[in-house]
């Protein structure tokens, strides 16, 4: 799962996502940028957009359900970057964590890697 922080600058607007393979597949990222447009008035070139960390496409296999015809490993990150650029995000403006959640237990959740543990949290807060 890769958790997303959008900011929007000029308009002061903050936004959070998470999205697997289902929302990947949903654009989920896409659909907040809108939401973001609809809800606030943001341009989405303005977007500043954080990708957290994330399980990474070494250790993220999937079956047919994502990659129709195949079986093979689903590049979260990548996908996402992709959808908020068609969405009019400027590629200069997404950061991506490059933490693999599946290797760093020790630091993020996975529940690839350890199943249900009953941890996860991401927060966002706009100050001043």
């Amino acid at each position: 799962m890769c958790r997303f922080c959008f900011f929007d600058p000029k308009n002061t607007a903050i936004g959070i996502a998470h999205a697997g393979w289902r929302g990947t597949l949903k654009k989920i990222a896409g659909k907040t940028v809108f939401k973001m447009q609809k809800e606030h008035g943001t341009n989405p070139s303005d977007l500043v957009v954080g990708i957290g960390p994330c399980i990474c496409v070494k250790h993220y296999e999937v079956d047919e359900a994502v990659l129709p015809g195949a079986k093979g490993n689903f590049d979260l990150r990548m996908a996402n970057k992709i959808q908020l650029v068609e969405a009019g995000v400027d590629e200069k403006n997404i950061e991506i964590m490059p933490y693999c959640t599946y290797e760093r237990t020790d630091l993020f959740y996975s529940y690839r890697a350890e199943g249900a543990t009953g941890r996860i949290a991401t927060g966002i807060l706009i100050t001043g």
